[in-house]
């Protein structure tokens, strides 16, 4: 399954049924073919001579990615950022609640002893797990303790945090402590700031030597734009190949991912990172390239 962000995408045709190609900034092209709720969606559009359109994917041709403008006279409301505490870990970045609410004007759901609440995320200063709900804090000091909804009990269905550097964070209900919100910076990466995509290009590192080339890892992620799945504990990553340094498998069951920036995530679960990796493909010039099995991988060092 291809996992990509859209800032890394120039172009998506779409054809028959799930069907479409999928165009990345460096040019190179891909035929894809559902398996993802992202396929099939309905796009929201705002539009600045006809407003805002949601348009059914089957009316969609084309989708063509482009630069932010400078300034938008409309928009769909501001990203909800913030601080997510998960055990000694603290992410900050742009928030999507429940893997959906990603905007202010979005609204928390809930209910207390009095009834229902919906409480737009711009009035939210803070959200803690509290026995079998949440305690909320409004930015006007008043709390509230929401139980009732899959918003704020055990069936969230995660709280995601894009971390610059490291990529996105699911973290599931389990790992959550709680959220401190905070105004945006801004709003966020603009289309101008991902890079054009390249190969993979590293050294895979074995019992019986160090073979370095260009690098088919799993035998389908090829460029740096793709992302590495794994899991720690109830929190999932998918980290931009382009953001890690090396990855040392631990076994077949785990695998230690190190990040440019020099923090070290130990992760499990999935096929990127465990004995259900089907190997790597090292290209070293016009030879025909090597496949190395993952159990055979004591190091990838990415260049």
């Amino acid at each position: 399954m291809l996992a990509v962000r859209f800032g890394d995408l120039k172009r998506i045709d779409v054809r028959k049924g799930e069907e479409l190609v999928a165009e990345f900034r460096n040019g190179e092209k891909m035929k894809l073919d559902g398996g993802s709720n992202d396929v099939g969606a309905e796009i929201t559009v705002v539009d600045g001579r006809h407003g805002q359109r949601v348009i059914p994917w089957n009316r969609i041709r084309t989708i063509e990615f482009d630069d932010t403008p400078s300034r938008l006279e409309d928009k769909l409301g501001e990203p909800i950022y913030g601080t997510v505490k998960s055990g000694s870990y603290d992410f900050t970045g742009r928030i999507q609640w429940d893997n959906d609410e990603s905007l202010t004007t979005d609204m928390l759901d809930g209910s207390t002893r009095d009834g229902k609440m919906s409480i737009p995320f711009d009035e939210i200063a803070a959200i803690k797990k509290h026995r079998q709900g949440v305690l909320v804090t409004l930015r006007s000091g008043d709390e509230h303790y929401l139980t009732g909804s899959n918003d704020v009990n055990h069936e969230n269905r995660g709280i995601v945090v894009v971390v610059p550097k490291i990529g996105s964070v699911k973290i599931g209900w389990n790992d959550f402590d709680e959220v401190k919100f905070e105004r945006a910076p801004g709003s966020g990466h603009g289309y101008s700031d991902f890079a054009r995509g390249r190969d993979l290009q590293g050294t895979v590192v074995t019992r019986d030597g160090r073979y370095e080339g260009r690098i088919v890892f799993d035998l389908d992620e090829s460029f740096d734009f793709e992302l590495l799945q794994g899991k720690n504990g109830d929190t999932e990553y998918l980290i931009p190949f382009r953001d890690i340094a090396r990855i040392k498998p631990k076994g077949g069951l785990r695998a230690d991912v190190e990040l440019r920036i020099g923090l070290t995530i130990e992760l499990e679960d999935g096929q990127d990172v465990t004995r259900k990796n089907d190997g790597l493909l090292v290209f070293d010039g016009d030879r025909d390239p090597r496949y190395v099995a993952w159990k055979n991988v004591t190091a990838i060092e990415f260049h």
